[in-house]
């Protein structure tokens, strides 16, 4: 199904770090939009603190130009206390023009400030100035019609209060219906994930086992065809199937252990060129070709075989692996087809071929 098993490992992670990716983006989405629910709850509630005491800008405004006609508080007194109110309430308006709050602004900031404007001004004009000029009896007939632009104030105040009640409301059952779909989401996309985890998974190791299988067959094959035997990288001998043992005559228990020097003419054992051999396998370096070697009790053979040495995942040759096919018959009837070749170059016409190659 998948190309190799590497592969199947590799898309296996791939898909589990999707699946984290999928849970981690519902985490944040969530949390997005339980942030923006709540900060816009938390300003709507901002907002109504903001225009109710404390502080009471325009309420205490109010207060003051009572207490300036009755006489609590002389004129001068009255303007200071008047203009720093009105300074404050105007940072307030400053605020909240640099910050829109989610639409309110349109009530805030309009007939409610509007009207709370106009009341300062008269307040001012109309109040302050003669008191401080020393007409109190203006200023307490005036005192009526600015108090009627602060009602008219107030009556913006109220509505606005009442829309910002009603958006903190929408916003906190918008939250709350967030939290809640939030459990349900999470556990929709943590199972989904695990889903498709478990999908890949089972394609993973089905297509494992049809690669381990489809391996075993090959193995299976070879071992039947092929005389097979391994060693250690310096020659020491591992294993053999059973082609092997019957090709060289020897049994399980008489090789292994042992090293390969033992099918080999001693003489050739001895020499560089063996040495070398093995050191070129140790190397990581292959070998192939036809080579003469000693059964068991001292019977020539010859093998066409593969040296194949094994590395490990760190890249170091841990065994060499020799698959080989006996070919003494024909080497045997080779020989002997020279061997009579050269006698009839010869004038010789009694030779013949009569060797068992099987």
């Amino acid at each position: 199904m998948f190309k190799s098993l590497r592969f199947s490992i590799t898309l296996l992670g791939a898909i589990g770090v999707l699946a984290t990716l999928m849970v981690a983006f519902q985490g944040h989405w969530l949390s997005e939009r339980m942030s923006r629910n709540a900060g816009e709850a938390f300003v709507a509630k901002d907002v109504v603190a903001d225009i109710l005491p404390p502080p009471m800008y325009l309420i205490e405004a109010r207060l003051v130009l009572s207490q300036a006609v009755e006489g609590t508080i002389d004129g001068a007194a009255a303007k200071g206390q008047f203009e720093k109110l009105a300074s404050e309430y105007g940072q307030r308006v400053e605020h909240w023009t640099q910050n829109p709050p989610y639409g309110l602004e349109k009530e805030l900031l309009g007939r409610q400030h509007e009207m709370g404007q106009r009341f300062s001004a008269a307040a001012q004009s109309d109040v302050i100035g003669p008191l401080v000029a020393g007409n109190a009896n203006v200023a307490r007939q005036n005192l009526a019609r600015v108090h009627g632009l602060y009602l008219e104030h107030r009556a913006g105040v109220d509505e606005t209060v009442k829309r910002a009640n009603q958006f903190a409301e929408s916003s906190m059952v918008a939250f709350a219906g967030v939290h809640a779909l939030s459990a349900k989401l999470a556990l929709g996309v943590t199972l989904a994930a695990l889903a498709l985890m478990l999908l890949f998974y089972k394609l993973v190791v089905r297509s494992a086992t049809e690669q381990a299988a489809d391996h075993e067959s090959k193995l299976r094959a070879i071992d039947k065809t092929s005389a097979v035997i391994e060693f250690k990288p310096d020659g020491t001998i591992l294993c053999a199937n059973d082609l092997f043992l019957k090709t060289t005559g020897y049994a399980s228990a008489e090789i292994v252990g042992r090293h390969h020097r033992m099918f080999m003419d001693p003489e050739d054992a001895a020499t560089p060129e063996y040495r070398a051999f093995w050191e070129r396998l140790a190397r990581g370096e292959a070998d192939a070709g036809q080579y003469r070697r000693i059964a068991n009790g001292g019977r020539e053979i010859w093998i066409s075989a593969n040296y194949n040495p094994v590395r490990s995942a760190d890249g170091r040759v841990v065994k060499v692996v020799k698959y080989a096919s006996d070919i003494t018959g024909q080497i045997r009837a080779s020989k002997d087809m020279a061997r009579v070749l050269d006698a009839l170059a010869h004038g010789d016409l009694t030779q013949t071929i009569t060797g068992d190659y099987s």
